[in-house]
């Protein structure tokens, strides 16, 4: 839309005017929502999230997000410091305020803030691992990247 008209592709646009995205009211697929509070102030949230729960707005997810989740649940600044991927639970630090995420991405751009992954794994792994190959696209993956780490030995 242009000027509460619908936008035509060879329009060009002029100063004053107003142009609007108008999202169709689409399906989102369903996630989980039953993330953990650890750590609670007037600044901050620590959340456990838990997997399929995207942080922010993107692709097909809008409402289904911790941040819309956060909004909906009345928190008035959400600025998520550590987004973490949908698949992938953890620790996801929120600031509350504005002063505190500023204060937080000058931490994280000063390397003062450091990030620990654990990865758990199902049988038998060994000490030491070199892995050589490629990624190729998979799509029967459940994971949203959908690639797949194929090896050349």
């Amino acid at each position: 839309m242009c000027n509460n008209q619908p936008a035509c592709p060879d329009w060009v646009l002029q100063e004053g005017d107003v142009v609007a995205y108008l999202v169709p009211d689409l399906p989102e697929p369903p996630v989980r929502t039953d993330y953990e509070v650890l750590y609670s102030d007037a600044d901050m949230l620590g959340l456990a999230k838990p997997p399929n729960l995207p942080c922010h707005p993107a692709g097909k997810h809008f409402n289904h997000t911790l941040w819309a989740i956060l909004k909906e649940k009345g928190e008035e600044h959400v600025s998520i410091i550590n987004r973490l991927d949908r698949e992938t639970s953890g620790v996801v630090l929120i600031a509350r305020t504005k002063s505190a995420a500023r204060s937080c991405g000058e931490q994280v751009s000063a390397r003062l803030m450091h990030k620990r992954y654990q990865v758990l794994v199902e049988g038998d792994f060994p000490n030491e691992l070199t892995a050589s190959g490629y990624m190729e696209p998979d799509p029967e993956s459940q994971i949203n990247k959908k690639v797949r780490f194929v090896s050349d030995a």
